[in-house]
């Protein structure tokens, strides 16, 4: 029960983060409509959206906070007894602006500010990795929504989504000039890392055709320039 109190919060009545000190940045991409969104994940009639703002301020640019894992006794072993220990796994979603090792500090922080009851709390820090806020101009990035848009047959359209790689941030560090493209193939029902994680063929025929168009086109452009 205790761990239940701290988990809850946080996160206050409307489902926000309530850490504070995590940093939010507006969300400049194209808004997508609640009820596709609603849709598209398979919320249930009646299931509530949390959290305040535009879903693209939700999903991608806003912090987010969720209990991955608990560590408690199972219902098929609980017995009327006193559980002396439990534990939970937390992950969190960072904007793109904030140190990532900064923001571990404050989770940190509130879970001893308000664990209940004065109950012994151990917190040990995961792994962090830093996010990338990725820009919407340069000559590699024209070529590859060319290459998107010969594929598809339809106008490219910018939005933002949470879960970048950390390895993208460290490549950005390390070569500041170097424009960055990351193309992510899925659909609404893809189901990313879940078990019955999937893809349309279409999909995949499509975006590996754009991939093609792209090197294609990178590959006359260099033999241009020299």
């Amino acid at each position: 029960m205790a761990l239940i109190r701290l988990l809850d919060t946080l996160l206050d009545e409307h489902g926000d983060v309530a850490v504070r000190g995590l940093e939010r940045v507006p969300y400049g991409g194209v808004e997508i409509p609640v009820e596709k969104y609603r849709a598209d994940r398979g919320l249930l009639p009646g299931v509530d959206l949390i959290g305040h703002g535009s879903i693209g301020d939700r999903v991608a640019d806003n912090p987010a906070i969720n209990v991955i894992g608990m560590q408690a006794p199972d219902i098929a072993s609980a017995r009327n007894i006193i559980v002396p220990v439990a534990g939970a796994r937390i992950s969190v979603r960072l904007a793109p602006t904030q140190d990532p090792a900064d923001a571990q500090a404050l989770v940190a922080r509130h879970l001893q500010e308000y664990a209940p009851w004065n109950v012994r709390l151990r917190v040990t820090k995961g792994e962090i990795g830093r996010g990338y806020l990725a820009s919407s101009g340069g000559r590699v990035r024209d070529v590859a929504r060319r290459s998107l848009e010969d594929a598809y047959g339809r106008p490219v359209i910018e939005l933002g989504d949470g879960g970048s790689i950390p390895l993208v941030a460290a490549f950005g560090e390390a070569t500041p000039q170097a424009e960055i493209v990351l193309i992510g193939v899925a659909d609404p029902d893809t189901r990313p890392h879940a078990p019955n994680e999937s893809l349309d063929l279409g999909e995949l025929e499509r975006t590996t055709l754009a991939e093609a168009l792209l090197l294609q086109r990178l590959a006359h452009a260099s033999d241009a320039s020299m």
